[in-house]
């Protein structure tokens, strides 16, 4: 999780726009702060993901889907080892909407395309549940009263089956998978599940910790239907496990199962026709 900068100096940056330099894996980008949004690119969050990303990228394809862009922390991670790979980021946030796009142009990223809708099993209008007054708010979420802390505000943002994205976009070929959609990762499985039984691609989801099964009975159940459709779809399991935010390596689970760790909550789900390959360029725990 981005850690929120000091109020203070949030009121100071939202009156100024500027750019500053930023080099991911000896790619250096340019990053375009404006009225404070994009400020929180100033360290490299979540390097794990970068890590992984290398690990990945020989036993995987050439066309990334990123559910969940949020301002572009993947695409840049991305980017960076593969210049010429094809992502397509969906994102429902119209401020992240307006910065991805602002950054794409700064920095002439090519072979990339932005879809402005969440991902879903139906396609209708939904409402997005802010949780701070950030533009980038990465707790977002369509999944009403998914959190307990105070909802800030709610924006009305569109939502498409990839039934009716598929007649606009091509996922042909899709290789990789990341979803990060506070609390929407089974509606997003189901609406990609002929496209994922396709063309197996590697994914990597997060999915936060169920802590009480009885008192959060549809959570529970919406991360066992993603367990099932996963598993049945042919795919092995393996929980992400991190140390101060770099990559230690995988552990292979059957379940994911009851707990409290929030950074236990990131998974990669390979197929088992490439278990092999991948279990041969990660630390296995």
């Amino acid at each position: 999780m981005i850690k929120p900068l000091h109020s203070f100096l949030k009121k100071i940056l939202v009156k100024f726009n500027f750019t500053f330099s930023l080099k991911i894996d000896n790619i250096k980008y340019k990053v375009p702060v404006i009225h404070g949004l994009g400020i929180s690119h100033r360290n490299l969050n979540d390097p794990w993901m970068l890590e992984l990303l290398k690990i990945i990228h020989p036993i995987a394809g050439h066309k990334m889907i990123d559910v969940g862009a949020n301002i572009g922390q993947t695409l840049l991670k991305m980017k960076s080892i593969d210049p010429k790979i094809k992502y397509i980021g969906f994102e429902p946030n119209p401020g992240c909407i307006f910065y991805l796009h602002q950054l794409i142009k700064t920095n002439k990223i090519e072979n990339t395309q932005i879809v402005p809708v969440a991902v879903s099993d139906q396609t209708q209008l939904e409402s997005l549940h802010f949780y701070n007054d950030s533009a980038d708010d990465a707790s977002a979420t369509i999944i009403p009263d998914y959190r307990q802390n105070n909802m800030f505000h709610q924006e009305l943002v569109p939502a498409f089956h990839v039934n009716v994205l598929r007649e606009h976009i091509d996922f042909k070929e899709m290789s990789i998978l990341k979803i990060d959609v506070e609390g929407s990762e089974l509606q997003v499985i189901k609406s990609f599940e002929k496209e994922i039984a396709s063309y197996l691609p590697i994914i990597i989801i997060e999915i936060l910790p169920v802590y009480d099964e009885k008192k959060e009975v549809k959570r529970y159940k919406n991360q066992k239907e993603v367990q099932s459709i996963i598993q049945n779809l042919e795919y092995s399991m393996f929980r992400i496990i991190k140390s101060n935010g770099k990559l230690s390596g995988v552990l292979e689970i059957q379940a994911i199962g009851i707990h409290s760790d929030i950074d236990a909550c990131d998974y990669i789900f390979i197929p088992k026709t490439k278990v092999q390959s991948f279990q041969g360029l990660v630390t296995l725990i």
